[in-house]
């Protein structure tokens, strides 16, 4: 039998050539969340939602779900530093978003594995410190290695009302444009200050840079959510890979972060109510 006349697939054959051209990719660096709803299945999924090719480095194995953490294992500092070095030598890296980085060795590594193979790369750096409960997820060593080392290599830092004071030693409570412009003093190069943590019924999201200030108003919504800074930054990477300007990432990546609390689900027994990371309609 002549296959080709049965099935000519000549078309097909040339197609992945032309697709290879210009494919926007992103890496995600960050820990496991089992349940699905944080961490790299966040990202992984918020990069899909936005159609951007996925990449990842794990720093940690959770088992989690939205009741509770049970266990945490963090991985090697090498093996961490492997993952990031082999994605960025053979994708066409176009973004990178961190999220948990667990400790001050993975913290290192990650830092100095960017600094020598990724500072041309857009990063987004989402802080992981304090979790919505209010506790701490670094030690305060791992906290002033973060802002020491990270800081000045991001091209944005994401941090809640609660990281940012962490990061900046203001108290609770501060004006949220001091938090900012403190950020900035410290190297980041523009800043995205979440409102979630606040209690007024517009939530305010602050972009600051040295080029201005932009406010967007959100309406809050009643209960809690899994995983909506991971997937905030994340979508915001999968954008910036895709060649959006800062301040359009930013949008539009609200924009489609309001629309996954919108119909977010409630699960069998936790209280925190999971996003669907639906494909992107902004």
């Amino acid at each position: 039998m002549n296959f080709k006349d049965k099935n000519d697939l000549s078309s097909v054959a040339d197609s992945p050539q032309s697709c290879a051209e210009a494919w926007p990719a992103a890496l995600t660096i960050a820990g496991s969340d089992s349940s699905g709803g944080a961490g790299i299945q966040a990202d992984l999924k918020t990069f899909q939602a936005f159609g951007v090719f996925g990449a990842s480095a794990i720093t940690a194995i959770t088992a989690q779900n939205t009741v509770s953490v049970y266990d945490v294992q963090a991985l090697g500092a090498d093996i961490v530093s492997i993952q990031i070095k082999a994605c960025i030598e053979d994708l066409p890296i176009g973004a990178i978003k961190t999220g948990m980085l667990a400790n001050t060795e993975l913290i290192e590594a990650t830092a100095d594995t960017l600094e020598a193979y990724a500072s041309d790369i857009p990063l987004v750096l989402d802080p992981v410190m304090v979790a919505t409960s209010g506790s701490r997820l670094l030690d305060i060593e791992a906290e002033r290695l973060l802002a020491q080392r990270l800081l000045p290599q991001a091209t944005l830092v994401t941090p809640n009302l609660p990281e940012a004071s962490v990061m900046t030693g203001l108290p609770v409570g501060s004006d949220p444009l001091q938090l900012a412009d403190k950020l900035l003093e410290l190297g980041a190069r523009a800043v995205l200050l979440k409102g979630g943590h606040g209690d007024e019924a517009i939530c305010t999201d602050w972009l600051v840079s040295a080029d201005g200030q932009l406010s967007v108003n959100w309406p809050r919504r009643t209960g809690n959510f899994h995983g909506t800074g991971c997937a905030f930054a994340a979508a915001i990477a999968a954008l910036t890979a895709k060649g959006h300007t800062l301040q359009q990432a930013v949008s539009d990546a609200g924009l489609w972060l309001q629309q996954q609390i919108a119909a977010a689900r409630k699960p069998q027994k936790g209280e925190l109510y999971v996003l669907p990371f639906a494909a992107a309609r902004c």
